[in-house]
This record gives structure tokens, C-alpha cells and sequence, in this order.
């Protein structure tokens, strides 16, 4: 049979919406995705059919790849056609994709040359980091780096070409290893999160055509906070305190040099910068503290005299303390400007965990959701660590009062501070707490905890202790229930 004739025969019992040749998905995996994303809808008719068609065998890969596609562009799989020679799947249920075997003629297809989506992430394909010592990354969980490339070399190098195969080919390198461990305990990974963020512009694009459209800088690490979830490369002040106390004349080098090289802004890299800002799509700002940051508002100005803020998305992060009423008012040029304000407790525990003036923070919070909310997208991202797993449901109590969306963004270094890093009585605490709350997030972290090996705590406390020395604070005033259990009232000051 031809594919007019096969088409014709559907036609009498179904309303067929698109008729594709598989063999032109795996030439082109966009191909499939572009169709789910052209033919969403909020209802269809019980008879209508996206109809995919090969005279070849189709087996699980081919599946995977239509039940991702369209769960990714929220379309119910019972709408899905798959006609095959056979059908090799054995994990069909009545509600997902309906097979139709039959010998129709088609374009070349195997079903091993499918790509994987269990491993796929989007980064690679479009997106490329500055770090805070100027070293361009695919990605800031990435562990490899670079230090002799410009980003525009490093995105289109041998190493990350191979990265994008491997993802494809169902792999998990061991350089992305960060969102594998964070999804294994059933959290949502950066990838997963990027994935779903880009899912038009990645899989309707980029996934054939890799181009670098998204830029993340951090051009200094200058901020006004010292996070205790932070450290010396990130933050200006949290290398002050730390070359404060230092000793060891090589450690205090080290320091000097993090200071040094979290200034890389200033130097000939700037030019790059301002060079490719006004070609991307997807514009990120990271410090240290962004706001702090002197060169914000002349790439602000560079996206607006090009032309550019009209189809630039500007993401940035900010601890909360500032309220940038001249750069707001630039920013409304922009087609999109998404806030992540990073907020991981209310009250006294944000002023311990991060620093500030509560009030202060809660007062700006309400200045920034007061923003024009059809191009100001405002989040909290909340850094889940075992400083507030005891306290998680207080914050979201505090940003449901203010209909203020949480992300959670799940804390891998240090180790220590890791919210399963738990003693034996702060499990016991989170697990009495969390087991029958309604957020699911909460219940994702009862299950892992639960499956945890607890620790004594020994090395948190020595932590906790030493930043209390020296700021002035107490745990055991801000965290009673989680100081108390992991064992601080037993330390010495």
C-alpha cells in the first residue's frame, strides 16, 4: 500500500490532523516535536489522529520518543497513530498510543536510530556559562571547563559536539553528573527544569540546528551577602571574612587571587560579551549580587540601542536587598524579564542563612511582584539544604500569602549542607513533619530522607560553630529544632 492510499483508508474512520513518514523524525527528531507543538489544542474530537506511519517494525524507542513529545506539549497519547509493519512494544496500555499494523510504503527506518530522551538536556544545544573566574561552561553543574577558549569556540568544540552524541545515544555522562544524582532521589534536576523552560525553542529547533542563543556571566562575584550555602568564589564578602581569618600564607594567595579573578569583567573577555549580547535570545545575569554589579545597566543599554531587548528573554538572580527602580524601568524594553529571587526561609532564618534585614527583603518582594506582570515573571528559588528542610512549609505558607512561586533548587555542595546530610532525630523531625503534607516537593524529600543513611553530625555543627564565632549569630536561637537535633548544644563556643 502507498501512503495516499493509507491515508485515504484512515480517513473514512478518522479526522487525520497530520500524516508523517517516521523515517523523517529520525532524520530530523524535530520534525515529531514541531507537529505536537502545531497540533496542541485544548480539546480534540474523540476521532481526530496525529498519524505517524514506516513499513518497518516499531519498538521501544520509538514510543519513548512519541510519549515524551507528547506529554512535552500536552497532548493526550490516545490521540497518537503509530502505523508500523509490527509493533514490538509490550508496554502499551488502552490509554496511551494506538498502533495500526500495516505494510505501507515509506522512507528508510530503524528503530535504534531514534534518539533517547531519558538522558537528553538542552543546554548543549544552545546555551553556553561564564563563570565567576571568566571560564566559559556548557553549564554550571558541568564539571568541565575550559580555560584557552572563548564561549563561542568551547560551544562549537570537539568536546561538547560529543556531549550532545552522547546524550542522544541514552548515555549519562559522567560530566552532568550533578542533575543525575539530584534526580535519582527523585528531585527535579537543572536539566529537567531547562528542558521544560525551552522545550519550544530546543526541540522545535535546536535539537538540529545547535546554536548559541543563550548566554549565563557572572562578571563578578561583588555581593553583600554571605550566604552560608556560599563561599569565598562567589561572594566578595564571604572571601573578605574568610582571608579575615586565614593563617596559611598560601591559602591567603588562593584567596587573593578568587578576589582577582572574580573581576574578570573588566578585563579584554568584556568585549566578547558586548560583541555576541545583541545575536542572543536568552540573556542570564549571576553574581556575586547582580544588581551590585556596575556593567548591568550598559549591557541593558547594548540589548536596547541594537534592537535586541525586544526578543531577549533577561533572567537574573538577586538575594532580595535591592530594588533597582532606574534599571527596572529599562527593563520594561525587554520581551521578557524573569526574577529569581533567592529566598530560602522567612524571618530570622533567612537573616542567619543568607543575611539582611528580613523586613527589608519582605517589603522588596512585594515591589517586584508589583511589576508589570506581562513581562516581569517573579519566582523565589529556594536552595533546599538541611539549614531549612525543617522549615520548608513555613516559606511556602509565607509565598502562598503573596502568590510568590517556589522553585526549589536542591543544595549539592558542600556536602555538609545537603538536606539529607541529617542526624538520626532531625530524619525522625522531617519525616513526623512532611509525611502527610500535601506539596508534593515535600513529600519527594520524606522519601528521600527516609532512605537515608543518617550521620552524627560532627562536621556540620564544627561549621555552624565557627560561622557563629564570627558573625555574631546562633543557631540555637534561629534553628532551635534543627540546631538541638543535629547535635550544636553539645559543642563548646
Amino acid at each position: 500500500m502507498n501512503p495516499a492510499e493509507l491515508e485515504y483508508q484512515l480517513s473514512k474512520k478518522f479526522k487525520v490532523l497530520k500524516f508523517i513518514d517516521l523515517s523523517l523524525v529520525v532524520a530530523q527528531p524535530t520534525v515529531g516535536f514541531t507537529v505536537f507543538k502545531e497540533q496542541y489544542k485544548e480539546v480534540f474530537e474523540p476521532n481526530e489522529r496525529i498519524v505517524f506511519y514506516t513499513g518497518q517494525s516499531v519498538g521501544a524507542k520509538t514510543l519513548a520518543y512519541m510519549q515524551y513529545a507528547a506529554d512535552l506539549f500536552d497532548i493526550s497519547r490516545c490521540f497518537i497513530l503509530v502505523c508500523c509493519l509490527e509493533n514490538n512494544n509490550n508496554t502499551i496500555n488502552k490509554n496511551d498510543i494506538e498502533f495500526l499494523t500495516v505494510d505501507v510504503e515509506a522512507g528508510e527506518f530503524n528503530d535504534n536510530n531514534m534518539i533517547s530522551l531519558n538522558s537528553i538536556c538542552s543546554l548543549p544545544w544552545f546555551h553556553s556559562e561564564y563563570m565567576n573566574t571568566g571560564e566559559p561552561k556548557i553549564c554550571c553543574f558541568n564539571s568541565d571547563t575550559t580555560l584557552n577558549e572563548t564561549v563561542k569556540e568551547y560551544f562549537h568544540s570537539e568536546k561538547i559536539v560529543n556531549l550532545r552524541k552522547q546524550l542522544l545515544a541514552g548515555q549519562y555522562p559522567e560530566s552532568c553528573n550533578v542533575c543525575w544524582k539530584i534526580e535519582s532521589n527523585g528531585s527535579e534536576s537543572l536539566r529537567q527544569w531547562r528542558n521544560k523552560t525551552h522545550k519550544e525553542e530546543f526541540f522545535t529547533n535546536y535539537l538540529d540546528h545547535p546554536t548559541l542563543k543563550s548566554l549565563a556571566i557572572r562578571p563578578s562575584t561583588v555581593c553583600n551577602f554571605k550566604c552560608r550555602s556560599c563561599s569565598p568564589a562567589a561572594s566578595s564578602l564571604w572571601a573578605q571574612e574568610k582571608l579575615k581569618y586565614e593563617t596559611d600564607p598560601s591559602k591567603k594567595q588562593t584567596l587573593l587571587k578568587i578576589i582577582t579573578d572574580g573581576q574578570w569583567f573588566d578585563t579584554p573577555k568584556y568585549k566578547e560579551i558586548i560583541d555576541i549580547w545583541p545575536d542572543l535570545e536568552f540573556v542570564d545575569i549571576y553574581g556575586g549580587e547582580p544588581l551590585m554589579i556596575k556593567q548591568f545597566k550598559q549591557l541593558l543599554e547594548v540589548s536596547i540601542k541594537s534592537g535586541a531587548s525586544k526578543k531577549q528573554r533577561l533572567h537574573f538572580n538577586t538575594n532580595g536587598s535591592l530594588f533597582p527602580t532606574n534599571l527596572i524601568e529599562l527593563m520594561h524594553q525587554f520581551q521578557e524579564v524573569t526574577i529569581s529571587l533567592s529566598i530560602d526561609d522567612i524571618n530570622e532564618r533567612f537573616e542567619v542563612i543568607r543575611g539582611g534585614t528580613w523586613t527589608e527583603i519582605d517589603h522588596n518582594v512585594d515591589r517586584f511582584l508589583s511589576c508589570n506582570p506581562d513581562i516581569f515573571k517573579v519566582s523565589a528559588l529556594v536552595t533546599v539544604s538541611n539549614l531549612n528542610v525543617l522549615y520548608l512549609d513555613e516559606l511556602i505558607s509565607w509565598a502562598k500569602h503573596k502568590n510568590l512561586p517556589l522553585t526549589f533548587n536542591i543544595l549539592t555542595s558542600p556536602s555538609y549542607l545537603a538536606y539529607n546530610h541529617i542526624t538520626q532525630t532531625v530524619k525522625e523531625l522531617v519525616i513526623k513533619k512532611y509525611q502527610n503534607h500535601p506539596d508534593s516537593r515535600l513529600k519527594s524529600i520524606v522519601d528521600t530522607v527516609a532512605k537515608t543513611q543518617p550521620i552524627d553530625g560532627t562536621e556540620w555543627v564544627a561549621q555552624m560553630v565557627q560561622l557563629d564565632l564570627r558573625r555574631d549569630q546562633n543557631m540555637l536561637s534561629s534553628h532551635y529544632d534543627l540546631a538541638l537535633g543535629m547535635g550544636y548544644a553539645n559543642s563548646t563556643k
